[in-house]
């Protein structure tokens, strides 16, 4: 499998989900199956995550380079409230498994969910897409 290349990431996985979740107190349970970003061109990756109080997710990888260029991870929410943004975004995790970054945020911004990975930790990053609403 070939490796993402930075801007693909920037260009399309970054974009992850571009609708990768969709939160509401009554969503359906049903999500994208995850799985690892490759160089099939820059794209959103579109979806929807359902909403359960004891939360679900799913996740996708990607390779980073370790040079400390910076990856942006966006994610849009719906509904774009405060409520549900609380409880809804993504997590990115080091190839060690620690966590290395939370998506932070903003209500009434188009993606309401980003975050910035920039490391000199190389090698597969796993970004997790929550739900708990």
């Amino acid at each position: 499998m070939s490796k993402i290349t930075r801007g693909q990431f920037l260009k399309g996985a970054a974009a992850l989900a571009g609708g990768a979740l969709k939160a509401s107190s009554l969503g359906v349970a049903s999500a994208t199956d995850g799985g690892t970003l490759d160089n099939a061109g820059p794209r959103p990756i579109g979806g929807r995550l359902g909403a359960s109080r004891t939360g679900r997710a799913v996740e996708y990888s990607f390779d980073y380079p370790g040079t400390e260029d910076v990856f942006t991870v966006e994610l849009q929410v719906w509904p774009d409230d405060g409520a549900v943004l609380q409880k809804a975004g993504f997590r990115v995790y080091s190839p060690d498994g620690s966590l290395h970054i939370t998506g932070g945020a903003q209500r009434g911004v188009r993606p309401n969910v980003s975050a910035n990975v920039k490391s000199r930790n190389r090698g597969r990053h796993v970004v997790q897409v929550y739900n708990y609403n």
